[in-house]
């Protein structure tokens, strides 16, 4: 009986101290965050990640005048930060990208919040299919989402902005590419019960 309840202790100790080291690992993690990341939900996951689809999907569909109509850029000189829409110049070397480049579907790497004017989405995009040996092509794009008064844009992230600022290491883009898939799962899942009761039922005179 005495060994028993030594047991029970052994494992209850044990039990504490990985508790103990979760709680501390995600303490560190949470005081790794800013404000403005702490202060974020699900929604605005899913929001960006609908941003993105909805440009790379107008791509995908030949309208590119239209998706690159989408993008904004970041005024540095603004002190709250307020995007900017993209002049003739600036949307004629975006346009120019796509063109050389037609995008036949894209899959989101990650999102990484920071603050509501500075957040970095990676994207891969495939521009030509596998073919026996050949791999697909594929080329990487760089976002910057912001936040506008509550409302999700996308602005382009190149030297035609002005905007070159790399928010995410090289050594950090694997595991924070992992991450999102774990999440994407779970947003999914979100985006699916949340509209379950809005979407069109089959009827048997599709009605």
């Amino acid at each position: 009986m005495k060994r028993y309840s030594s047991i029970i202790l052994m494992l209850a100790l044990a039990a504490f101290i990985v508790v103990g080291c979760k709680s501390k690992k995600e303490t560190e993690t949470n005081n790794n965050l800013t404000a403005f990341e702490r202060g974020l939900n699900y929604d605005d996951s899913i929001f960006v990640v609908a941003a993105v689809d909805n440009f790379f999907g107008l791509l995908e569909a030949g309208n590119v005048d239209l998706a690159v109509s989408t993008l904004f850029k970041v005024n540095p000189e603004d002190v709250y930060k307020e995007p900017l829409a993209l002049n003739n110049e600036e949307m004629a070397e975006v346009r120019k990208v796509f063109e050389v480049f037609p995008i036949i579907r894209h899959r989101i790497d990650y999102i990484k919040f920071y603050e509501s004017y500075l957040n970095e989405v990676k994207v891969t995009a495939v521009f030509r299919e596998a073919d026996g040996d050949i791999p697909e092509g594929t080329t990487t794009y760089y976002l910057r989402a912001i936040n506008n008064v509550g409302q999700w844009v996308l602005c382009a992230m190149n030297t035609w902005t002005g905007d070159d600022v790399a928010l995410v290491r090289d050594e950090d883009k694997d595991s924070l590419t992992r991450k999102f898939q774990q999440d994407k799962r779970r947003l999914d899942s979100i985006v699916i019960e949340a509209t379950k009761d809005i979407l069109p039922v089959n009827t048997p005179n599709g009605k």
